[in-house]
């Protein structure tokens, strides 16, 4: 869990895409925008030179000779194409004693091909995740989406004809303007190609997207996300956690490790890192300005310390362990932070227990299949009392 100091797992950011999508507000560089430049190819090899310099320092800082999961996320980590990305993950295997258990790397529909499915195929790549979002093409112009719905088919028969990799399909609900009937049809469409995991995650409309320009929460239906939540867990996939689901044993274990806030690095532009020493935890947040980012180690990449307060840290725990069907260890997390965490939440446990949108076995307290729905209420229930803890 967190106690312990050796990050074991490795989240590496490759920022670039083919086209921003208007209801993105992770840090990424578009090839194609109205006002972007050019992007030079030696600007790319720069970037993915000091991120392979950045993880080499990380390894060196935590003594860290093997990892339990790697993940290759973006912006869209195959626009790079299939020559550069090569080179990265064998550069990055290349670093440890041995192949991780599980290697996860972000795609989307419109880069795959024959060429770069077979080459993944002959990497320690274990898992793909497809950013499909929806098979309805008047949902996809909402979102924005730079593939077609032709490329979107197109991809997940390739997959299904030349990977031998695990396959997450990530899909948007609630979108603008969709319809229970529209959220179930992308649902019934994923599931007819048999991904092992499937990311079902509800729209959230943040601010400075292209998306919040246009529209708001009013817009949004959310019996889209929560019927579609309710298909996929009769079909059989397992609710492990609020927005994910996966054929029993398929979990994906990199973003489990976030959920349980165990120790990660994340190396390139705008990536986060979170450890634990000495009895206190800290978070390394990288620059997303790539001018500072190329200067490497003599700038340290732009990366920034900060110490997270317990209280925060506590909260940061509670919060993504109850994301989870299997919950948190009020005892073990308690004894921790020397808090009885028992006794401190009994009235906010009393008062959602009667509501029946929780369970409590053995001091371990997660949120039932409805609570999961209500996930952000119960955590502001939390707050209220982990802050009067510790005021005290």
């Amino acid at each position: 869990m967190f106690f312990d100091t050796t990050p074991k797992s490795l989240y590496i950011h490759i920022p670039f895409c083919k086209k921003k999508c208007s209801y993105c507000d992770f840090f990424s560089i578009p090839f194609s925008s109205p006002s972007a430049l050019p992007i030079e190819d030696s600007f790319i090899d720069n970037i993915l030179k000091e991120t392979v310099n950045q993880i080499i320092y990380f390894n060196t800082q935590f003594n860290i000779n093997t990892l339990k999961t790697i993940y290759i996320g973006g912006g869209t980590p195959s626009t790079i194409g299939e020559e550069k990305l090569e080179k990265m993950i064998k550069t990055v295997v290349s670093m440890y004693d041995k192949n991780p258990e599980e290697f996860s790397i972000e795609i989307n529909p419109e880069t795959v091909n024959c060429d770069l499915l077979k080459m993944l195929n002959d990497l320690p790549v274990t898992r793909i995740s497809l950013g499909v979002q929806s098979f309805n093409k008047k949902m996809v112009n909402t979102l924005g989406r730079n593939a077609t719905i032709e490329a979107v088919y197109n991809a997940l028969e390739l997959l299904k004809k030349y990977s031998d990799k695990k396959l997450s399909i990530d899909l948007i609900s609630s979108i603008p303007g969709q319809t229970v009937d529209e959220a179930l049809s992308d649902l019934i469409t994923a599931l007819s190609f048999k991904p092992e995991h499937i990311s079902l995650y509800y729209l959230t409309i943040e601010e400075g997207t292209e998306l919040y320009k246009k529209f708001t929460e009013k817009d949004q239906d959310e019996r889209c996300w929560i019927e579609a939540c309710e298909s996929l867990a009769a079909s059989g996939y397992d609710h492990y956690e609020i927005s994910n689901f996966c054929i029993p044993g398929n979990e994906c274990l990199h973003n489990n490790n976030y959920w349980k806030i165990e120790p990660y690095i994340g190396c390139g532009l705008s990536a986060v890192s979170t450890y634990c020493s000495n009895g206190s935890f800290y978070r390394i947040s990288v620059t997303d300005d790539p001018d500072i980012f190329i200067k490497g180690e003599k700038t340290s990449w732009g990366m920034e310390k900060e110490i997270i307060k317990n209280h925060d840290f506590l909260i940061e725990l509670l919060m993504m362990g109850l994301r989870t069907k299997k919950g948190i260890d009020l005892k073990e997390i308690g004894s921790f932070f020397n808090i009885d965490l028992m006794k401190a939440l009994e009235p906010v446990i009393s008062k959602w227990d009667k509501k029946g949108f929780i369970t409590l076995n053995d001091h371990v307290l997660a949120l039932n299949k409805k609570g999961r729905y209500f996930h952000t209420s119960f955590m502001i229930d939390i707050m209220d009392f982990i802050d009067k803890i510790t005021k005290k």
